[in-house]
């Protein structure tokens, strides 16, 4: 998936460091992760990941309005270039752009809620397609404070990577004791780290201890000051103030007490110390595993739990700091266990990935309208619309398809499930457009004007796509092959088309570089494989019963080879080299005409200048690819993409003989998968040796 973060800094906090370890979650469990936000500390160490980071034209942090329109206006030439499957808003500002996008197809929106929000801008509030909370507290508060309906949000915690945060090597008995204070440094965050300060030095009487506050903001002048009192009366430095860190796990692995609250709590506890959960919203005392299923239900914040007060923290800390080391030490690993089981990186990230597949499934299109070359008799194209409507069955189980047929009526029993519109009406044609969601460009090579069809086939689907601009239907060119094209005006054509096509797959290298090169984005190119690369071949007794049914009686007792021949000028020499195999190496040639009106006749020509062979019907892939899988094979020739596709899926070596100088894309996908190719015009010695060089190849 391309998932695109947005927040409005990523400097220090709850919220910046929990997108920061998703984005690397996600990022390492192989989608293609951006961040949108104003910059920060944090973000160096994103890029370092190899995260792409992002900037608005306008501060997320401005207050005027114009703030808004511009930045959303970026966000849509941003989709329109980029083409994200998710976008997941962190903050309220952002949830707002998601707002302002727009309709776009084939987008998810998700936001997540970090902390409680005032009701006061409820009409300005958006909370997505899908809405995620980092405890359950704040899904109840988005119910009763902005009407979100409690079976539209998710509960997924704050995930910690433990990898990390992870205990270090025990200090010596010798040293201080560390207290730990993080976070914030505002008004609203900063009442535990000025109760640490005021019951420090009635403490410090029992203890040999140092106490270091990490943190900025508006409170940070005013607690180094107070700082600054509590060391000169005692003489020796006992606070530390570090101000804001961006890598926090070396102090947490030092701490042996943490005070505060939220996800730093939950990093020291994972580093090793022992937390007391204190903050402005409440107290919770030590986090233990008898109490951290309760805590974790206000986010480890104490929303609900009893007032902070000195006294209750100065015994509390007292309590732990009396505890032998041990003791400590199986407190901090029991709720690390915890830790692991509920809010691992992983955990978070799987249940994220979760949700946003709920939301893309609710998004779907209720009707898809499909055009290709289907039903016009070519095994290969009725074959990705078979492979194609398994593949969105699977992603949108509820989808209804309609797919261009030659014949709607010899076309129906081969396409099951699938609802066939006769693609030579223009009638026909603006009726399944107006009434499908979405246009599928579905696989073949049909942006080209080389072929046998010239320009008239470039002109078809190029008025197909400026059809579903027409009626506002998003399109999408599925796992396409694009080109070759001749003249000027058709590379102008289908560059115009292209700039209007909201996602573009394309099956090999060649196309996605053609496609760069007519102005379409980098980044918006995707590589998709074939969908008949997602086949399962037939069964090998279907396999061995065609076989036994088509094989005349001379074939007995000899090995196979499979033939898949077009019209060429490679005739002549495939013809001597099928020959040559059948008296050399006495393998019987097994012709398949994936297009039933060009291939036929010439197989029939073949097998009656070779004296030898038999045909067998190509009119199931499954079937064909169990076939080329069957022991008695031993290679195959092919001129036909999908036939070397077919061979791939099964699992046998063939040798690619190319047919034309314009188009490589057969020469592309046979070396991608290891097989060797013939260029236009080689000779039977050269294909017989390609044909023994797979024996070799076999026998090592």
């Amino acid at each position: 998936m391309k998932i695109l973060l947005l927040i409005d800094a990523l400097a220090h906090g709850g919220a910046e460091t929990h997108v920061f370890t998703l984005a690397q979650t996600l990022a390492a469990r192989g989608h293609c992760v951006s961040v949108l936000s104003d910059g920060g500390a944090l973000e160096p160490l994103l890029r370092s990941s190899g995260i792409t980071c992002l900037h608005p034209p306008r501060p997320f942090g401005g207050r005027a309005w114009l703030w808004l329109w511009r930045n959303a206006c970026y966000l849509c030439r941003l989709q329109k270039r980029l083409a994200y499957d998710v976008m997941h808003a962190h903050t309220r500002r952002t949830a707002l752009l998601l707002r302002l996008l727009g309709r776009q197809p084939f987008l998810a929106r998700v936001v997540s809620c970090h902390a409680r929000f005032s009701p006061r801008f409820r009409r300005l509030s958006y909370w997505g397609e899908g809405t995620v909370a980092v405890s359950e507290d704040l899904a109840r508060h988005l119910g009763c404070a902005f009407g979100v309906e409690r079976r539209r949000v998710t509960v997924i915690a704050n995930g910690i990577d433990l990898r990390r945060f992870c205990p270090a090597p025990k200090r010596r008995a010798d040293e201080p004791l560390h207290i730990v204070f993080a976070s914030r440094l505002d008004g609203d965050c900063s009442a535990a780290a000025y109760a640490l300060m005021a019951i420090l030095p009635r403490i410090k009487q029992r203890y040999t201890l140092r106490l270091c506050v990490a943190g900025g903001g508006d409170q940070y002048r005013a607690l180094c000051a107070m700082a600054h009192k509590i060391n000169a009366a005692a003489g020796e430095p006992l606070v530390l103030m570090t101000g804001a860190l961006t890598d926090t796990a070396p102090l947490w692995q030092q701490a042996d007490v943490f005070v505060g609250v939220s996800r730093a709590a939950l990093e020291a506890a994972a580093c090793g110390a022992c937390v007391i959960l204190a903050g402005n919203e409440g107290f919770g005392g030590l986090l233990t595993r008898e109490n951290f299923e309760v805590m974790a239900q206000g986010n480890f914040c104490c929303r609900g739990a009893a007032p902070l007060q000195e006294n209750v923290l100065e015994a509390a800390l007292i309590e732990v700091l009396d505890k032998t080391p041990t003791e400590r030490q199986e407190i901090a690993e029991g709720v690390r266990t915890l830790i692991a089981a509920h809010c691992h990186a992983t955990v978070m990230a799987e249940a994220t990935e979760r949700v946003y597949a709920q939301v893309m499934s609710q998004n779907s299109p209720r009707r898809v309208l499909i055009a290709g070359y289907a039903g016009c008799g070519n095994l290969g194209d009725d074959a990705i619309l078979r492979a194609l409507t398994v593949q969105l069955r699977k992603q949108w189980p509820r989808v209804s398809i309609a797919a261009t047929v030659a014949d709607p009526m010899l076309s129906g029993a081969d396409f099951p499930y699938v609802e066939p519109v006769r693609r030579s009406s223009p009638w026909a044609l603006c009726r399944a457009m107006r009434r499908a969601d979405a246009f599928f460009l579905g696989g073949g090579c049909l942006l080209q004007n080389c072929s046998a069809h010239g320009n008239r086939s470039l002109l078809y689907y190029l008025a197909l796509l400026y059809l579903a601009r027409l009626w506002r239907r998003p399109v999408c060119l599925v796992a396409n092959g694009i080109g070759p094209l001749e003249g000027r005006m058709a590379c102008r054509a289908v560059a115009r088309a292209l700039r209007h096509i909201d996602r573009i797959s394309v099956r090999n290298e060649g196309s996605r570089r053609l496609a760069i090169s007519l102005g379409v984005s980098e980044e918006k190119v995707q590589l998709e494989p074939d969908p008949v690369l997602l086949l399962s071949p037939g069964s090998v007794r279907d396999a061995e019963r065609m076989i036994d049914a088509y094989l005349p009686s001379e074939a007995a007792g000899h090995r196979l080879i499979g033939i898949c021949p077009r019209p060429s000028a490679a005739e002549a020499a495939l013809t001597a080299a099928v020959a040559r195999l059948w008296q050399e190496e006495g393998l019987y040639p097994v012709f398949f005409a994936f297009d039933r009106e060009r291939d036929g006749p010439l197989c029939e020509r073949m097998m009656a200048a070779c004296g030898t062979g038999c045909r067998m019907p190509a009119e199931n892939e499954a079937l064909v690819a169990a076939v080329l899988g069957h022991g008695r094979v031993a290679a195959v020739i092919a001129q036909r993409l999908h036939a070397l596709i077919l061979s791939h899926v099964a699992g046998r070596g063939a040798v690619a003989v190319d047919y034309s100088a314009h188009d490589g894309k057969q020469a592309a996908f046979a070396s991608t998968v290891g097989q060797p190719v013939l260029p236009v015009g080689s000779t039977c010695e050269a294909i017989v040796l390609a044909v023994r060089g797979i024996f070799v190849r076999q026998d090592e």
